[in-house]
């Protein structure tokens, strides 16, 4: 048996609320999933669909070390759709092999932070607040203070960290690459699947029934033996529509309006001060 995880949306961060705008990634239903399916003695090999702009840093860490543990044990390959980009690219990078379209978007090693400031929106709104702090930057994810000189140090040093010591090392653990190599392709740029495949990003070019060979390959099943697939994922959102594959329990392909892709972000950016976020939302008409 070959098991398909479908992968769709932003990662979202562990504690954020259940309910979402749009099919969204979080760590504890991949480890859910991922942990059944190592278990599981039928299950030879995983393979991930995945379509992700990316999103919470902390939300693709924790994926990346399930789909890392599950390489560990059986085969493991990705399977990108249009978009898997930023913290997309970040858990894809624990694969055992990358397949991607020749014109998915993908690679953007990079991270972006912040945080919003709502100090002046809330006077001119005339609601009053106090700031009881203790500790010099304890405020400093605070939405109601502006970031001082060296509060903005301090977020590009964790924004730095993060970048050199995690991103950029897994990616040149993941690729076989040193860290000079993916530097060269990294600082957040843009690749197409077959760009990528130049680049040595990705492995090879193909759809899912290509990663699907790869998995048997992978897992020594032979090409004339029979092979069942399994589907699984997340649902569908209550909104919009999603074309199914036959015994998929998730959306393969999702509907999506611009604004709903902005206030995603701005709630990611509201809830963490890192993210892996492609800073752009496509839409192929």
């Amino acid at each position: 048996m070959i098991a398909v995880l479908h992968l769709s949306g932003p990662l979202v961060p562990p504690a954020a609320p259940r309910w979402s705008l749009r099919p969204a990634i979080t760590a504890p239903a991949v480890r859910r999933w991922l942990r059944r399916l190592r278990a599981s003695p039928a299950v030879r090999a995983v393979v991930l669909r995945l379509s992700s702009p990316g999103g919470s840093a902390l939300a693709s860490d924790l994926v990346w070390r399930e789909v890392a543990l599950t390489s560990a044990q059986k085969p493991c390959i990705v399977s990108m759709g249009d978009v898997a980009a930023s913290g997309g690219y970040y858990i894809a990078m624990a694969a055992r092999a990358i397949v991607a379209e020749a014109g998915t978007l993908t690679g953007a090693i990079g991270v972006v932070g912040g945080k919003f400031v709502l100090s002046g929106f809330l006077r001119q709104l005339g609601v009053h607040y106090e700031v009881l702090q203790r500790g010099r930057h304890a405020g400093l994810p605070s939405p109601l203070s502006a970031l001082q000189a060296e509060e903005r140090q301090q977020l590009r040093q964790q924004l730095e960290d993060f970048y050199y010591r995690l991103f950029v090392a897994k990616a040149a653990q993941g690729r076989g690459r040193t860290p000079e190599e993916i530097e060269r392709v990294a600082r957040g740029r843009l690749w197409t699947g077959r760009q990528a495949l130049a680049a040595g990003l990705v492995d090879r070019l193909g759809g899912l029934p290509e990663a699907i060979a790869l998995a048997r390959e992978h897992a020594g099943i032979a090409a004339q033996q029979p092979v069942r697939l399994v589907h699984v994922g997340a649902r569908r959102p209550w909104w919009g529509s999603g074309r199914r594959l036959p015994g998929a329990v998730g959306p393969v392909v999702t509907g999506g309006e611009t604004w709903l892709a902005l206030l995603a972000c701005g709630l990611s950016l509201a809830a963490e001060e890192v993210l892996l976020l492609a800073p752009w939302d496509v839409r192929i008409a």
